[in-house]
């Protein structure tokens, strides 16, 4: 965000700044942020293990501000969000200079949608687990994956207890061919068998037909 910036993209970052839940009560975002408190808690959200809120240290002293700010960019800034912010910028957001705040925020909030994008458009994830012992090697373990916000249920399924399972459906699926096979070969013989039954009961009507006129012509006669 620069001078141009529109202020419908300064409220979307305020609007942004809302969805976290910041322990500081929110008056003035320079000030606010001086110290980088209210940054580290939301950055935590999206890395609980990175971020340690013991590493930083609200403060009003300016050199205490810089450090949170060193800190907060080694740790996280420059490793997890891939950006870098020059030691002039840290300095002057430290000293709550107007309209810096948002620039630096700006520019994290895309970094972030930009790994938020990046995770959810995974076609697919391959993970690997390893050191299980020979008492759980046959058995369907229930793990949790991260799918950019969510966290999905899963199952690890052992190699041997998968391929009985591909085999079992396999095998399944050929008796019920089977099964099929004979139903539609005993559907046939009950149709050629009504087939038959009318055809011999057409013949005993016509014999029937005959004989009753034989013998009505037998009697006029």
């Amino acid at each position: 965000m620069n001078a141009s910036s529109s202020e419908r993209d300064i409220e979307k970052l305020y609007k942004w700044i809302d969805t976290y839940s910041i322990t500081r009560q929110k008056r003035n975002i320079n000030r606010d942020f001086s110290d980088a408190i209210p940054l580290v808690e939301m950055l935590k959200v999206h890395f609980p293990k990175v971020v340690d809120m013991h590493n930083y240290t609200p403060s009003n002293s300016f050199a205490q501000k810089v450090d949170n700010w060193r800190t907060l960019q080694r740790k996280v800034l420059s490793r997890k969000l891939k950006i870098s912010f020059p030691q002039s910028v840290l300095d002057a957001v430290s000293k709550a200079e107007a309209g810096v705040v948002e620039e630096v925020l700006w520019q994290i909030k895309m970094a972030i949608d930009k790994l938020d994008w990046t995770v959810k458009n995974q076609e697919s994830e391959v993970y690997l687990v390893e050191g299980f012992g020979n008492e759980i090697a046959d058995t369907v373990m229930p793990i949790k994956i991260k799918h950019g916000s969510k966290i999905l249920d899963q199952r690890i399924v052992p190699a041997s207890v998968y391929d009985e399972m591909v085999e079992s459906i396999k095998t399944k699926d050929d008796t019920i061919k089977r099964l099929q096979d004979k139903i539609y070969h005993l559907e046939q013989m009950v149709e050629l068998k009504d087939s038959r039954i009318e055809d011999l009961r057409s013949k005993m009507n016509e014999e029937n037909g005959v004989q009753s006129a034989k013998r009505f012509l037998n009697n006029l006669f």
